[in-house]
C-alpha cells in the first residue's frame, strides 16, 4: 500500500496571517507567542504582539521581522530589552514584560469632575428633565426573585494535595428553590445532571422576568407612550433634515453617535436631542424589564457552584455574554437578558448569617435543618426515612445544628445573665428547644408533610430557606422605599445605599479633586489607612501581674468600646464646598494659593443673583450643588422667573473675541459653530417658555469696575488670596480660618518621646524588618524564618515624612468568551488576566479603558483619620490627663476599642487625687439633653439618671465596657484571648483563623493560649470549610501554622511580656 501526501502546495502557499494562529495552534499542538523585533543602537527590543490561550501543554516564543517568523529556543537571552508597546518602559525580562503588561497605567485613561459630586441620574431624574408626569408609585420597584441551591460534596482528584491542604470534595448541585412575589408557590428543581438543572434553573426565572416584564409594561405604559412620541418626533425632524438628502432613514434602533461627527449645526442640534432621548428610552427599558434575582451569600457561594454550567449554557447554547462586576471571586453583580444576581450578603454589614438576617426582619418563618455531610450521593434521595439525628452533625462546624441554639442558650445562661437577657441577645422569643427535640419537629414534619422518599424533605428544606428570606427581602425594601431609595434599581451594595442616604440628607457639596490636582488624588489615596490594630502589653493577670514597673498589682481588666466610632466620625467637620490648594513656592519662600476654583466666573454670578433675588432658588453648581436640565440641556442657573446663563467670552465666542489679536481661523470656526449652536439651544429654551437673562463675561466685568454693589459682593464672597508665610498659613489653620489636609512631616520631639512611648500618636504604614522589631523578635525570626523580606505594616510612631502608601486595587471588566474572541480579547490593549473556565469557555479580566474618578474622596479619608484621632483623644484627654499613669496599662487597641489593666476595680478609681474635683465638676453638668460626645471632657455614658444611662447606651463616640476578666493574653494584631475566673466565660479572637475549631477542641482556647505566650511556640490549628478553585466550589482542610508567637510592630522586650516602639 502506497503512502500519500496531502496538504498545500508550497508554491502557491500565501502564508498565514497573525489571525490565522489560532488555527496553526490547533495543528501543532503548541501555544504560540509572537514577538516583534525592533533595533535600537544595533540592539534587539522585543515587543509582545501576540498571546496564547494556552490550551496545550508547550509553548513556543516565535520573532516577526519583516512579515517573516523564525524561531528562537531562549528569548530572553535574544534580546537586550523588552519594551512595553504602551508606556514605552522597557524590561531586562519577558516575564518582568508580562507582568507589568497587566498592570501598565497608561492603558486607562483617567477621567476627572469638573464640578460639585452629585449622584447618578436615576430614570426619575431624567423624566423631570424632560416633563414627563409619573406618580409615586412609579418609583417603588418591587418585584423580585429570591433562590437557593443545595449541593453535595463529592471526591474529586482534579484538585493535588499539598503538605498542609487536602481537598475533601467537590460541591455539584443537586436542587434548587425559586421564590417570587410574582408566583403563588416556591418553585423546586431537583436533577442528578447539574447540567440540566441549571438550565432549568434559567428557563424558570426568565419566565418569572417575562412576568415582571409584562406587569411592569402595563404599569408604565403611559410613560413609554410619552418617551416614544417624544422620540419620534426627533427622528421626524432628522429624517426630514437629512434623510431625504442623503438616502438614508434614521430608525430608532441607530446607535448614539458624537455630536461633533455631524458638521452641519441644525442638525448636530437635533442629533444631541435624539441621543439624549435614546439614553432615556434605553434606561427606561433596562428599569422595567430586569428582575433582580438575589440569593443569600450567592456572590461567593451560589453563582460559583453553577459558574460553569451556567456559562456553558449561555455562551454556547444561548449565545448571551453576561455583564458581570466581580470582586475577587465573589460576584457583586451578574446579569444576563432580563435578569441579574444579585447578592443579599452585599447589602448587609459583615458576619451576618442567613438565621440572624430573617430574625432582624422578622420573618414569618426561621430555617430548617439538613445533614449536609450525610447527603452526599444522589441515591439517598430515594431513601425512605430521616438519617439518624447522629447524621446532622457538621464537620465543618464542628457541632450539630440541631442542638447548637440551645447550647448557645445555655451556654449564656451557665455564664451567669439572666434567660431574658440570653432570650435578647440570641433575639429569640422563647427557650430553644434541645437537639432531641429538634429531631422530632424533623419527624413530625416528615408525617404531616406525607413525605415518601428523603427528595420530599430536600423539597421542604430549600423551600425553607427562600419563602421566609423573600418574606425578610420585602421588609427590606421598604425599609428604603420608606426613604425615597429604590433598593433593587439604585445600588448593588451596602456602601452604595449608604451613599445615597448620606447625599440624600444633606444640602451640603462635595467636590473631588479636579485633573489639575490628580497628584493630590493619588497622594490623599496612599495615605489613606484602615483603623490600627496594636498590642502594647501581652499579658496581664489579676492578683498576679503589676502595673508598667510599679508595685502596684492588677486587679482588673477591662475592654472599653467606641459606640458607632464611623457614624460619630461621619458627624464632625469635613472638608466640603470649593477648595483652595496652596503650594510651597520655594522662590518666595511662600504658600500660593492655586486651582481656587471659587472664583470663577459663573460661581460670581450665581452667588451674586442669588443675593439680590433672595425669593428666588436658583439652582446651579454654586448655590445647590447641581444644574437643572430643560430637556436635553442644562442650565447655568435654573430659577422659576427667569434662568440665568453664564457666558464665558472665549467659550461662547463673544464678539469681543473677535478682536483679539491672536485669533486664527481655527478658533473662528470653533466660535461661529458655538454661537449658532447657542442661538438654537436659546431659541429652544424660549420656545419652550423659559425666561433667558445671558450675563457675558465681559459685561460682567464692566459691572464689576462701575457697581459698587457688585464689587461689594464679589470682594465679601471671593476675596482674593495671597501668598502666605509658613507661620501665616499655620496661625489660620490655628484659629479655623483654613480647614482641610495639610501634608507635613510630624515628628515628637526626642525629649518627649518618653511621655509619648506607651501611646505613640503617630499612626502609620511603613516598611519593617527583622532589624527594626528588637532583639528578642529578631532572634525568634531568624530561627523561624519568619519576615525574610520587609512587610508593610500599620504601626503607632514618633514620625511621620510626607505620608505613607497602600497600593489600591485596579478596577477591572470580567468577560465569559468563547475560543475565537478570548483570541482577540487577550491580545488587546486592555488585557490583564485569563482563565479557563471549561472546554472552548474562559475569563478574560481587562482593565477598564476609562475610570471616572467622581468620588469626594478626601472624606473617606477624614472619616478614618477621625476615627484615629477619637482613641487619642480618649488616652491623651482622659487618661494621660487625668489618670494617674501607674494605675493602669494599655494591654491591646484595635479600631475601636481598647482593653486596660487596672491597679483599681473601676476604671474612675484612677483619677488622680487632685484631678478629682475637676473632673466631677465636669461630670456635674451631665444631665442635660445636649450632652454628646466630645474631645474634652465626655468620653464614657452618663449615670445621672435612668432616661440618660438609656440614651447614652447607643451615642455615636462614648466608649462603654465592653468585656471584663481576670486574665489577658494578647499574642499579635487582633488574636487575643480574654478569661473571667468569676464567670468561666472565655472571648477571644483569632485573625485568619477558625474560631470553633480552637474554642471546641479539646484544651480549648485559653490553654492554647497561655501555651503559646509562656513557652515561645506556634501552637498550629485546623480550618475546615469551602472555597472558589478553578471555577468550582470544594471543601478543604487546611493546617496552619495557627497562633503564633511572633509580634512585630513593636519591640517585644527580654520578658516577652513589655514592648517598645518601633525607631520608624
Amino acid at each position: 500500500m502506497r503512502s500519500v501526501k496531502t496538504g498545500y502546495d508550497p508554491a502557491s502557499f500565501n502564508g498565514v496571517t497573525i489571525d490565522d494562529i489560532p488555527i496553526v495552534e490547533e495543528i501543532v499542538k503548541l501555544n504560540i507567542y509572537i514577538y516583534d523585533i525592533d533595533l535600537q543602537d544595533g540592539k534587539f527590543i522585543g515587543e509582545l504582539v501576540r498571546r496564547s490561550i494556552n490550551k496545550f501543554d508547550e509553548k513556543i516564543q516565535l520573532l516577526r521581522y519583516n512579515n517573516h517568523i523564525c524561531y528562537v529556543d531562549n528569548i530572553d537571552s535574544f534580546f537586550n530589552r523588552f519594551r512595553c508597546p504602551t508606556c514605552d518602559t522597557f524590561f531586562k525580562r519577558s516575564f518582568n514584560l508580562n507582568r507589568h503588561l497587566q498592570l501598565c497605567k497608561e492603558k486607562v485613561k483617567n477621567v476627572y469632575p469638573k464640578n460639585v459630586y452629585s449622584l447618578r441620574e436615576t430614570l426619575f431624574d431624567k423624566l423631570d428633565n424632560f416633563g414627563i408626569p409619573y406618580t409615586e408609585e412609579h418609583k417603588l420597584f418591587n418585584n423580585l426573585a429570591v433562590y437557593d441551591f443545595e449541593s453535595i460534596c463529592v471526591p474529586n482528584s482534579d484538585l493535588e494535595p499539598t503538605a498542609t491542604t487536602t481537598w475533601i470534595g467537590k460541591h455539584v448541585p443537586i436542587s434548587v428553590s425559586i421564590s417570587s412575589n410574582l408566583i403563588d408557590e416556591p418553585l423546586f428543581l431537583c436533577d442528578e445532571d447539574p447540567q440540566s438543572l441549571v438550565i432549568s434553573f434559567v428557563t424558570e426565572l426568565e419566565n418569572i422576568a417575562e412576568k415582571s416584564k409584562g406587569e411592569m409594561k402595563a404599569k408604565f405604559s403611559q410613560i413609554e407612550s410619552a418617551i416614544g412620541i417624544k422620540l419620534s418626533t426627533i427622528m421626524e425632524k432628522l429624517n426630514q433634515r437629512i434623510g431625504g438628502s442623503i438616502g438614508k432613514k434614521f430608525e430608532y434602533e441607530d446607535e448614539c453617535v458624537e455630536d461633533e461627527e455631524e458638521k452641519d449645526v441644525s442638525t448636530q442640534f437635533l442629533q444631541i436631542q435624539k441621543n439624549q432621548f435614546l439614553d432615556l428610552r434605553n434606561h427606561f427599558d433596562r428599569y422595567i424589564n430586569t428582575l433582580p434575582v438575589f440569593g443569600f451569600n450567592s456572590g461567593k457561594y451560589d453563582l460559583n457552584l453553577i459558574k460553569s454550567y451556567l456559562l456553558t449554557y449561555l455562551i454556547n447554547t444561548k449565545e448571551a455574554e453576561p455583564t458581570v462586576i466581580k470582586k475577587a471571586n465573589s460576584f457583586v453583580s451578574f446579569k444576563f437578558g432580563d435578569v441579574q444576581f444579585l447578592d443579599i450578603m452585599n447589602f448587609l454589614g459583615g458576619a451576618t448569617s442567613l438565621d440572624s438576617f430573617l430574625k432582624a426582619y422578622k420573618a414569618s418563618e426561621t430555617k430548617g435543618y439538613f445533614p449536609y455531610e450525610w447527603f452526599d450521593n444522589p441515591e439517598k434521595l430515594e431513601y425512605t426515612s430521616l438519617p439518624p439525628y447522629e447524621d446532622f452533625f457538621s464537620k465543618l462546624r464542628n457541632n450539630n445544628p440541631l442542638n447548637k441554639e440551645y447550647c448557645d442558650y445555655k451556654r449564656l445562661v451557665d455564664s451567669g445573665i439572666t434567660e431574658t437577657d440570653a432570650l435578647k441577645k440570641l433575639r429569640l422569643k422563647s427557650i430553644p428547644m434541645t437537639g432531641r427535640q429538634n429531631y422530632q419537629y424533623l419527624q413530625k414534619i416528615w408525617i404531616d408533610e406525607k413525605m415518601q422518599t428523603f427528595r420530599d424533605f430536600l423539597r421542604w428544606y430549600n423551600n425553607k430557606d427562600v419563602v421566609p428570606t423573600l418574606d425578610a427581602m420585602q421588609k427590606m425594601i421598604k425599609f428604603y422605599h420608606d426613604k425615597d431609595i429604590d433598593m433593587l434599581k439604585l445600588g448593588c451594595t451596602l456602601p452604595n445605599l449608604a451613599n445615597i442616604c448620606l447625599h440624600k440628607s444633606t444640602s451640603t457639596n462635595f467636590y473631588p479633586f479636579c485633573e489639575s490636582d490628580k497628584d493630590l488624588l493619588e497622594k490623599i489615596r496612599a495615605d489613606m489607612t484602615g483603623g490600627p490594630s496594636i498590642v502594647f502589653t501581652r499579658k496581664a493577670v489579676v492578683g498576679k501581674t503589676t502595673i508598667r514597673n510599679s508595685q502596684n498589682v492588677c486587679k482588673s481588666i477591662v475592654g472599653i468600646d467606641a459606640s458607632q466610632l464611623y457614624p460619630f466620625s461621619m458627624c464632625q467637620e469635613m472638608p466640603t464646598d470649593l477648595y483652595t490648594r496652596w503650594d510651597f513656592d520655594s522662590d518666595t519662600q511662600r504658600f500660593k494659593p492655586r486651582s481656587n476654583r471659587t472664583r470663577t466666573f459663573e460661581n460670581m454670578v450665581m452667588s451674586y443673583f442669588q443675593s439680590i433675588r433672595p425669593d428666588c432658588r436658583i439652582e446651579s453648581f454654586h448655590t445647590t450643588g447641581k444644574q437643572k436640565k430643560i430637556d436635553c440641556f442644562s442650565v447655568d442657573g435654573f430659577c422659576a422667573h427667569c434662568n440665568i446663563e453664564a457666558m464665558g467670552c472665549y467659550f461662547h465666542f463673544c464678539p469681543c473675541q473677535e478682536i483679539r489679536p491672536s485669533l486664527t481661523d481655527e478658533d473662528i470656526a470653533r466660535g461661529t459653530k458655538k454661537r449658532e449652536m447657542d442661538d438654537l439651544r436659546r431659541d429652544y429654551l424660549l420656545e419652550k417658555g423659559y425666561k433667558l437673562e445671558e450675563i457675558w463675561e465681559c459685561k460682567w466685568w464692566q459691572e464689576f469696575k462701575t457697581n459698587q454693589r457688585v464689587k461689594k459682593h464679589v470682594k465679601s464672597n471671593f476675596p482674593f488670596q495671597r501668598p502666605l508665610k509658613q507661620e501665616d498659613l499655620l496661625d489660620r489653620i490655628q484659629k479655623g480660618l483654613l480647614f482641610g489636609y495639610v501634608q507635613c512631616d510630624l515628628e515628637v520631639p526626642t525629649e518627649l518621646q518618653s511621655k509619648f512611648a506607651n501611646f505613640p500618636p503617630i499612626f502609620k504604614n511603613c516598611q519593617v524588618e527583622r532589624n527594626d522589631i528588637g532583639e528578642l523578635m529578631k532572634e525568634y525570626a531568624e530561627e523561624n524564618k519568619l519576615l525574610k523580606k520587609p512587610q508593610r505594616m500599620l504601626i503607632s510612631s514618633f514620625k511621620l515624612e510626607n505620608g505613607t502608601i497602600m497600593d489600591r486595587s485596579r478596577h477591572t471588566e470580567t468577560l465569559y468568551l468563547g475560543d475565537e474572541k478570548t483570541h482577540k480579547a487577550i491580545n488587546g490593549k486592555m488585557f490583564k488576566k485569563l482563565n479557563t473556565v471549561a472546554q472552548d469557555l474562559y475569563e478574560v479580566e481587562l482593565l477598564k479603558a476609562k475610570v471616572e474618578h467622581r468620588e469626594p474622596i478626601i472624606v473617606g479619608f477624614f472619616i478614618l483619620q477621625y476615627a484615629k484621632l477619637r482613641m487619642l483623644e480618649l488616652y491623651y484627654n482622659f487618661f494621660d490627663k487625668f489618670c494617674d499613669v501607674n494605675k493602669f496599662e494599655e494591654l491591646e487597641m484595635d479600631t475601636d476599642s481598647l482593653y486596660i489593666a487596672l491597679a483599681e476595680q473601676d476604671l474612675y478609681d484612677c483619677i488622680l487625687p487632685e484631678k478629682r474635683k475637676e473632673w466631677n465638676e465636669m461630670r456635674a453638668s451631665d444631665c442635660t439633653d445636649k450632652f454628646k460626645a466630645d474631645a474634652v471632657c465626655n468620653f464614657f455614658p452618663r449615670t445621672c439618671c435612668a432616661e440618660h444611662i438609656k440614651h447614652d447606651k447607643r451615642e455615636p463616640g462614648l466608649f462603654k465596657e465592653e468585656f471584663r476578666c481576670t486574665e489577658m493574653l494578647c499574642l499579635c494584631s487582633k488574636t487575643y484571648c480574654c478569661y473571667d475566673e468569676k464567670t468561666d466565660k472565655i472571648k477571644f479572637s483569632s485573625k485568619g483563623l477558625n474560631k470553633r475549631t480552637i474554642e471546641e477542641s479539646g484544651e480549648g482556647a485559653l490553654v492554647k493560649y497561655r501555651r503559646v505566650l509562656d513557652e515561645a511556640v506556634n501552637e498550629k490549628s485546623t480550618n475546615r470549610g469551602f472555597k472558589t478553585m478553578k471555577h468550582s466550589v470544594v471543601t478543604y482542610e487546611q493546617t496552619k501554622k495557627g497562633l503564633s508567637y511572633f509580634y512585630p510592630k513593636r519591640k517585644v522586650q527580654a520578658d516577652g511580656i513589655h514592648t517598645k516602639p518601633l525607631d520608624l
